[in-house]
């Protein structure tokens, strides 16, 4: 029986999307035991049976799993819990009746929506009981459970029938019912009460188109478009019967992209889709804003009911980004992560998810307008749907010029890439009014017939047939004059003679309008042009009759110019000091104006700051742009808050406080790190240096703090500056900032990892993980746990780092933070190889693969390849290995991680052994190795060189890495494991020394059993501890760990590690003279090489073979 899931007592953990299959697993707190007072549902399919008698179990299957879903979710949505599946329906529990029936009626109402655009149609009947029963561990038993069986089967088709008890309590919540019934629950028992509820399925829900596309063509002059519609209709016949479709729209400003938008969306509205439409602004930097717009109007109007059904768990989620979205539904707004780059995903990953379960809700068209302004944030978002919808009932419209040279370049890479999209894609190309079209143009504008041809002719030349151009020119001619007599050199010229006719009170307030983008506030632009009230409605009642501007709905109150041509053409008359001067006071009449949008205000400031340049406040600018840049990387918008910062710093030359100087350089180095940019660890030791001349704590900390990657930040070195600004930091941080402490206790044990005091390391992150855990902060304690995976190396600490690691995965799951459960798996992964745990590495790959279905991190998936490559180098797949490991380094390379070649580079070298290409790979390997290699890797390549048969030089390496030492260089946990094996190769071939070798087989006892898994997957420590008991001449301890060694390998299914070991053996059995047996293992080994195309261990087994 299934598992009670108390979703209302535990924490649940969802990611928004419509597959479950690729969702984490929610976490499960383990339900109460006992009796406990509950409402009971029940719920089941009418006429299952007949159903798949008559249209096989396929199909029926299919349909029984839209109606379990759809159920499932009402139930967590009402707070309730999945007890069982019953094969056709479901058992569940709720704390509360009214929860119960609420969840049944919108479970019927969700049944009948499906119904509508169904061929086949299904219906469901409901019983409800509440009372006192005994909850087990994966069961609930008792009378009001038999009560809601029955009421279930006693109900009609498409009905529900609640028990008295919670029916009394449901009234209260204005629940209706009908006449009582009586059922039978027991022979024994006399009948029980039931009443049936009354309830209303609902309706498609209307919601009304955007104003931009309600007000297209409300003069009536629309002409022509007809194949572009049909193309767009086509589309949308492809989307809403369930295959996301995109289309393309493109043309130049003026040819009627806007009113064609219009049209098509007045269309498809009256055919039950949901038109989302966002604009994107040439003027503003607001991360997804013309997706915020789009799902603002949505919600905006859409009932409450409808609106909690058709985002469903998505709603909570996009709270941050529409506002009060959470409160007006009364659900909970989600935790916010603790590492950025979750975040990000998060709040991408609920847009997206949004705007597919609205699909599933009604089919959606989602336009897109003016997708040349998008910025990088816009196109990444709107690149994780097109990567994620294909099986969704959407359309996805995007309307764009086709090319502006002050578009973001993601814009012409998306555009220029379409026809590789995995969805179907649609060009629909707009260019001028063929001349007929003109035509009806001039005929609707002037009203009358007798129109000479050559007049239209004329025009049509002019304008090239831009409905736009002809409208204007039309619309400054007299009734009898098509164009105007004194002929304008451009456009520009006809829009200017428009803005002639308007007083100077009305051209000052379109100018001030102008510089605020396509759209601008009122009040704003009355207060920056020094207007009154009455004056501004007198100009904006001017403007709007003359068709410069349109009125918008909403609050507060906004008007947007006709076309951008207009905007431009006003701005563009403006001289550079003018210019300036009027950004300096929009800016000053923002700072005084409240705002409802918060955010876009933000923005809104620091770009007027920006442009008002020194006639403005350039301290008020930096702040402000800092300010933008900041909420810019809180939701992990990186090209845009860098944007930012390249403007703070053009106006910081005009700045002297030291202050406002250092929060610009420490965000500066926060977003550079973030980014993982090259000249992010030069941006954060500048940043560095500037807080600590201020003396400020948080200042130091957070330019301490900022880092590219949750560990060390070079492999086997350390970075003494970054260092040395963590301890200055720690010097400095109060006693009571205590998770500022521990973040930057644990960062410097990290950062330390190589450096020779080990213990200093130990207490470090022991003290750092005694603060984490009495403040209670999952963020602190995760980032806590995390460092002290690296930390804490070797044998010693393996039980500790699997504990710790899977406690990390735990708080990733509860936080919903995908970025930090990846984190956790993968070492969980590395710890779990080590611990020769093959079944658990399995479970974690499984996992990191799925996560990285849903996070797009280049680093990310660096991490999990090279992770996938070690896990095929020990199942014996070595081709599959090889092409893995080519991956990881360009994802590497590609993420700019240091260690890519490290990793990579250790990976392939041990390839290229088994494959036997060792000896033609070693000069490009030596020639891409520096000279200073660090220590801990010189005697690895001693190793790699006498396996290359290049023995004098394998010495005079071997013999570097003796003077070293050997304590020196497994004092770094993360080293240990190859160091010793490097070790303990080359003191088993070179000449004998029994010291060195009775100090290698003290270190290795403790990795007896355990997989070496520095850089590459090696063998175990019996293998070694055989070949250094093989060396000094003790036979019988040879056998005891070889035999040790292959029993390991075998068990974990690794044939060509075990093949290695048997090699191993086989030659220690030849030089013992035992012939026989040194050929019966050299043939198993040469058998499993040969099927894993292990070259070198061919060889190596032929050779014995011939010899014996």
């Amino acid at each position: 029986m299934a598992q009670v899931e108390w979703s209302h007592l535990g924490v649940g953990v969802e990611t928004g999307g419509l597959d479950a299959s690729s969702q984490p697993a929610r976490v499960v707190l383990a339900p109460p035991t006992g009796l406990a007072f509950l409402s009971v549902f029940f719920s089941d399919i009418v006429g299952s049976t007949e159903l798949r008698a008559r249209h096989g179990d396929a199909r029926a299957d299919q349909w029984h799993g839209e109606v379990d879903v759809m159920t499932r979710e009402v139930v967590e949505q009402f707070r309730g819990s999945v007890v069982k599946g019953l094969g056709d329906g479901l058992m569940a529990t709720f704390r509360v009746p009214t929860e119960a029936v609420k969840a049944a009626i919108v479970v019927q109402q969700s049944i009948a929506r499906r119904n509508r655009r169904a061929a086949v149609p299904l219906l469901v009947r409901i019983g409800i009981a509440a009372g006192e029963v005994d909850v087990t561990d994966d069961d609930v038993f008792g009378y009001a459970v038999n009560e809601a069986a029955r009421f279930c089967a006693a109900a009609g088709a498409g009905s529900i029938l609640v028990g008295e008890i919670a029916a009394i309590s449901a009234r209260r919540a204005d629940v209706t019912f009908g006449d009582p019934v009586m059922v039978a629950i027991t022979p024994a028992a006399p009948a029980a009460t039931a009443m049936p509820v009354v309830f209303d399925l609902g309706g498609d829900v209307k919601i009304p188109l955007p104003s931009p596309l309600e007000k297209a063509n409300l003069g009536g002059h629309f002409v022509g478009r007809q194949s572009q519609l049909e193309a767009l209709m086509a589309c949308w016949q492809h989307a809403r019967s369930g295959e996301v479709h995109v289309g393309v729209l493109i043309g130049e400003p003026g040819l009627g992209k806007s009113s064609l938008l219009g049209t098509f969306a007045k269309m498809v509205s009256s055919d039950s889709a949901f038109v989302l439409y966002g604009r994107c602004d040439e003027r503003s930097s607001a991360p997804y804003q013309p997706f915020i717009d789009a799902l603002v109007h949505f919600v905006e109007n859409c009932p409450p009911d409808d609106l909690r059904s058709s985002l469903g768990p998505t709603a909570g989620e996009i709270d941050r980004l529409v506002p009060r979205l959470a409160e007006r539904l009364g659900v909970p707004s989600p935790a916010r992560s603790s590492d950025p780059e979750s975040e990000r995903w998060r709040l991408q990953d609920a847009m997206v998810s949004a705007i597919r379960r609205l699909s599933s809700y009604e089919p959606v068209v989602l336009i897109l307008d003016d997708l040349h302004w998008a910025g990088a944030t816009t196109i990444d978002l709107l690149e994780r749907l097109l990567r994620i919808a294909i099986r969704d009932r959407i359309l996805i419209v995007l309307a764009s010029r086709p090319w502006d040279p002050e578009s973001d370049p993601h814009v012409g890479q998306l555009l220029a890439d379409r026809h590789r999209l995995l969805q179907p894609v649609t060009d629909v190309l707009l260019d001028g009014l063929a001349r007929h079209e003109v035509m009806d143009l001039a005929l609707e504008w002037k009203g009358r017939a007798d129109i000479e041809g050559e007049q239209i002719d004329e025009l049509w030349h002019i304008t090239s047939g831009n409905p736009l151009f002809v409208s204007q020119l039309l619309r400054t001619t007299g009734e009898h004059e098509l164009i105007p007599r004194d002929l304008p050199q451009g456009v520009i010229d006809v829009i200017e003679r428009q803005l002639e006719r308007h007083t100077p009170a009305t051209l000052d307030l379109l100018r001030v309008g102008s510089l605020m983008g396509l759209q601008f506030e009122i009040v704003v632009a009355a207060a920056a042009a020094g207007l009154s009230r009455s004056v501004v409605l007198e100009c904006l009642e001017e403007a709007s009759q003359s068709g410069v501007v349109v009125a918008l709905d909403g609050s507060p109150l906004r008007y947007e110019f006709a076309h951008a041509l207009v905007r431009r053409a006003i701005a563009n008359q403006l001289s550079p000091g003018r210019r300036r001067d009027l950004h300096s006071r929009i800016a000053r009449a923002l700072e005084a104006v409240p705002a409802l949008q918060r955010d876009e205000r933000i923005h809104q400031l620091a770009q007027h700051w920006f442009e008002a340049g020194d006639l403005g406040d350039p301290t008020k600018a930096v702040t402000a742009g800092c300010a933008a840049a900041a909420l810019a990387m809180s939701h992990f918008a990186l090209a845009d808050a860098t944007e930012l910062l390249d403007r703070v710093d053009q106006i910081a030359l005009y700045v002297d406080d030291a202050r406002t100087l250092a929060e610009a350089a420490v965000l500066r180095a926060e977003v550079e790190c973030l980014a993982a940019r090259p000249e992010a660890r030069s941006h954060q030791l500048h940043a560095c240096a500037v807080a600590t001349s201020l003396g400020d704590p948080a200042l130091m900390a957070r330019a301490a703090l900022a880092h590219s990657r949750n560990y060390f930040s070079v492999y086997g070195s350390t970075d003494q500056e970054r260092v040395a600004a963590l301890r200055g930091a720690l010097d400095v941080c109060s006693s009571e900032h205590r998770a500022t402490r521990a973040l930057l206790l644990s960062r410097l044990a990290n950062e330390t990892t190589f450096d020779a005091s080990r213990e200093r390391g130990f207490a470090l992150v022991d003290e750092a993980l005694s603060i984490a855990r009495e403040l209670g902060d999952p963020a602190t304690l995760a980032s806590v746990l995390n460092h002290r995976q690296y930390v804490l190396g070797g044998p010693d600490f393996l039980a500790v780092r699997l504990r710790e690691g899977m406690e990390l995965c735990s708080i990733a799951l509860e936080q919903n933070d995908l970025l930090l459960e990846l984190h956790g798996r993968r070492r969980l992964c590395a710890s779990a190889t080590e611990n020769a745990d093959i079944a658990l590495v399995d479970e974690c790959i499984v996992r990191l693969k799925q996560i990285n279905e849903q996070v797009d991190l280049p680093a990310a998936k660096w991490e999990m390849v090279s992770v996938q490559a070690s896990r095929a180098i020990v199942a014996g797949r070595l081709k599959e290995a090889a092409a893995l490991v080519k991956r990881a380094l360009e994802l590497g390379t590609g993420a700019g991680q240091s260690d890519a070649f490290v990793f990579a580079g250790a990976q392939l070298m041990h390839l290229n052994y088994l494959r036997g290409r060792l000896p033609s790979t070693m000069d490009t390997f030596l020639d891409l190795t520096p000279v200073e290699v660090t220590t801990p890797l010189v005697s690895w390549v001693a190793r790699q060189l006498h396996l290359s048969a290049r023995f004098d030089e394998a010495q005079v390496w071997w013999e570097r890495a003796l003077s070293a030492g050997l304590e020196s260089q497994v004092d770094v946990g993360v080293n240990a494991g190859l160091v010793l094996t490097s070790w303990a190769y080359m003191a088993a071939v070179s000449e004998r020394d029994d010291s060195v070798i009775t100090m290698l087989q003290r270190r290795l006892w403790d990795y007896r059993d355990r997989l070496f898994n520095q850089l590459a997957p090696d063998l175990p420590g019996h293998h070694y501890l055989a070949l250094l008991a093989d060396a000094i001449g003790d036979p019988k301890g040879a056998d005891e760990h070889f035999t040790m060694a292959l029993d390991l390998l075998q068990g974990i299914e690794a044939p060509v590690m075990a093949a290695m070991t048997q090699v191993a053996w086989a030659r220690s059995l030849m030089g013992r003279h035992l012939i026989e047996e040194s050929r019966q293992m050299a043939e198993s080994a040469l058998d499993s090489a040969q099927r894993a195309g292990a070259t070198q261990i061919v060889i190596d087994a032929r050779q014995i073979l011939e010899v014996g």
